[in-house]
């Protein structure tokens, strides 16, 4: 299918009658000529899942009969309903798909050996599995797992546009764009101008790889071509000549000269129309605009915002004073959240905690032989901040035994610490956010201030 060749290979094979041969094609693995055999449309692509028995004649002649033998064997056990993917576990001697129930990638056309592509494809639906066929590998049984057609265009154009762009049609596509602005700008090129280069290349033994020999000074100034309101000299070519490397050393010096002057006209036109996109393309140029406001909108929210807040220590901390009541703790409570095994352990923490007993204390002594019989969590929370809280009094004191997953909970609180404001540093990344928040309303504010600014209310609302 297409994509498969390179491109002139592809041209002439799709585009030579069946029954035909092609003029002479020359790719860049030499020259070709096709003769037409057969053309069929597209047949999309198909997963399948296949059993494979092999047999080699050489080493074996009685091997195929054998092959054969197994083969039919396995599709009477398929006709009776055995299962296909069991079948091929067991029996198919692809050991690349034989592990996953005999399933092979998604492959359409030229994937795959033309008898086995042919046998997959004339499956008419999913589920349906082939009589046993032979390829040049062994013998097959082949089951149709899920086909899909050939694509709509919308659906695979992205793709499409991508292949294009790398293989040899896109040059077709420069080529034309090229003769386009060639057209549109009106290139001239001054044939007399080409003589004396001709000429000081043919002279010059080390032109093919060090630079072109002098020309007569008065000719450097004379315009060699001539596009739009643009003119370029004998002088600026000729400096090109010089600073490239020649790399086919086989060409001519006339063809080395025609060869780069060609380049270095696209290249000229091409900086060319570079510079006009704004100017020739409407929607180009309001998307520049739009890069050039974002950047200039990013750059300047910056300095205003973004890193004034972060380095403004002074402005921050004077906000956080101003602002300290935003900024505060719920009740919290000091305390620890034992996770025990069991209710008899569960005792056995109250008497060790009643005993004055750290944490750790009591993990070692309750997990000496295991470390499953207890865990715990000690810090300062919110209330809201632990689910187990919603669960016990908040006071002081350890809690009944709530019972989770499994589990014995334990909640030993030493301490309730009444609802205060956050120090700058316990909230700096909160405070600091609410303080970019703050300068960047304050900027708005002194723009509007600043600057008027009308709404034009009928554009607004014509906007879908």
């Amino acid at each position: 299918t297409s994509f498969q060749m390179v491109y002139p290979f592809e041209q002439a094979a799709f585009t030579t009658p069946v029954g035909e041969v092609s003029t002479p094609v020359r790719t860049r693995y030499g020259y070709h000529i096709l003769q037409i055999n057969d053309r069929r449309p597209a047949r999309g692509e198909i997963l399948t899942s296949h059993i494979m028995i092999r047999f080699d004649e050489k080493k074996d002649p009685n091997s195929k009969a054998s092959a054969e033998s197994k083969v039919n064997e396995i599709y009477s056990l398929l006709q009776s309903g055995t299962d296909f993917s069991e079948l091929a576990t067991k029996y198919s001697e692809d050991a690349s798909t034989a592990k996953r129930g005999g399933e092979l990638p998604w492959f359409g056309t030229g994937k795959m050996v033309e008898a086995f592509e042919d046998a997959a494809f004339s499956l008419n639906k999913d589920g349906d599995f082939s009589q046993p066929f032979i390829t040049p590998y062994g013998y097959h049984i082949v089951k149709r797992i899920e086909y899909r057609p050939v694509p709509d265009f919308d659906d695979v154009e992205t793709e499409i546009k991508s292949k294009v762009s790398r293989d040899a049609r896109a040059e077709m596509t420069k080529k034309s764009f090229l003769a386009k602005l060639e057209k549109e700008y009106d290139l001239q090129v001054d044939d007399k101008c080409m003589k004396p280069l001709y000429k000081s290349a043919a002279a010059d033994s080390a032109f093919k790889g060090k630079g072109l020999a002098p020309v007569k000074s008065k000719m450097l100034s004379k315009v060699l071509i001539s596009f739009a309101d643009q003119k370029r000299t004998m002088g600026q070519f000729i400096d090109h000549l010089n600073s490239v490397r020649i790399k086919n050393k086989q060409l001519t010096s006339n063809e080395i000269v025609d060869q780069e002057l060609a380049s270095y006209i696209e290249n000229e036109l091409m900086d060319y129309e570079n510079s006009r996109l704004e100017e020739k393309h409407r929607d180009f140029r309001l998307l520049m605009d739009e890069y050039h406001d974002g950047i200039l909108l990013f750059e300047l929210t910056d300095q205003k915002v973004w890193s004034k807040a972060v380095k403004d220590s002074v402005g921050l901390a004077t906000f956080y004073e101003d602002n300290k009541s935003r900024f505060m703790w719920q009740d919290r409570a000091q305390s620890t959240i034992y996770t025990i095994k069991d209710t008899r352990l569960a005792k056995k923490v109250r008497t060790l905690i009643k005993a004055g007993k750290t944490p750790a204390e009591i993990k070692n002594a309750l997990n000496k032989d295991t470390q499953l019989n207890r865990s715990y969590e000690k810090g300062t929370f919110e209330r809201d901040e632990q689910e187990v809280f919603s669960k016990i009094e908040w006071k002081e004191g350890v809690s009944e035994n709530i019972s989770e997953n499994g589990q014995i909970i334990l909640v030993h609180i030493t301490e309730i610490i009444p609802s205060t404001a956050k120090s700058l540093d316990e909230a700096k990344g909160l405070i600091t956010a609410e303080y970019q928040n703050y300068l960047e309303k304050e900027w708005i504010a002194a723009l509007r201030a600043k600057y008027s600014y009308d709404i034009n209310k009928a554009v607004l609302h014509s906007i879908e």
